[in-house]
């Protein structure tokens, strides 16, 4: 339940620093909010806006192939009942919390 929810909270801040978040869906003439992926979390602008240790954590447990792929994953419906565990609800927690924190110095 909380990824998406930090996936609207990461878009949203970006709103707040006046970073693009919406994109042109392909095929047609109408925008829509752009979905976070590992590829946009390497932009500069990205890496400006939330730095670079957090963005590569972002990467990690978010979006990376590599990494956990946990929106991936809770997205597409793949997710394991053993990846339902403590440590990663642990750090879907410090992801949100550190993104409040960067609320707080936008304004």
């Amino acid at each position: 339940i909380l990824v998406p929810q930090l996936e609207n909270l990461l878009l949203f801040i970006c709103e707040l620093a006046d970073v693009e978040t919406t994109v042109i869906e392909r095929g047609k003439t109408i925008t829509k909010k752009m979905t976070l992926s590992d590829r946009e979390l390497q932009g500069e602008k990205m890496i400006e806006l939330f730095g670079k240790d957090y963005t590569f954590f972002l990467r990690y447990v978010f979006y990376s192939p590599l990494g956990l792929s946990l929106r991936h994953k809770v997205a597409h419906g793949t997710i394991q009942n053993i990846e339902c565990n403590i440590s990663n609800c642990n750090l879907v927690l410090l992801a949100i919390f550190i993104a409040l924190r960067k609320i707080h110095k936008i304004d």
